[in-house]
């Protein structure tokens, strides 16, 4: 199969991280030597995390943030310590880790 026509298919089927991923191997000499599975599983991990990607950019677009925001900026004196330390938890991180 010619590269052209198949890079136009998967575009059509919307596999555009795909279609990415396999220009990106054409360019690297050293993709050559790697079996067809890996070759594949590449293009799989790739299309699967330009998905990924799509999907969380879609959303942040959607929520309207209003900036950047960090730990660092939460106000723990605003309320009760009740009511942040659910809050405060998530910032320390795992107890176990």
């Amino acid at each position: 199969m010619l590269e052209q026509p198949m890079m136009d298919k998967l575009a059509a089927m919307r596999l555009h991280g795909m279609v990415d991923a396999l220009q990106q191997q054409h360019k690297d000499p050293g993709s050559g030597e790697l079996s067809f599975l890996e070759r594949l599983a590449l293009l799989v991990d790739h299309q699967w995390n330009w998905r990924q990607n799509q999907a969380l950019a879609r959303r942040l677009q959607a929520a309207k943030l209003r900036g950047n925001a960090c730990v660092e900026d939460i106000d723990f004196r605003a309320a009760s310590v009740n009511s942040n330390w659910p809050t405060l938890m998530l910032c320390l991180g795992p107890p176990w880790g």
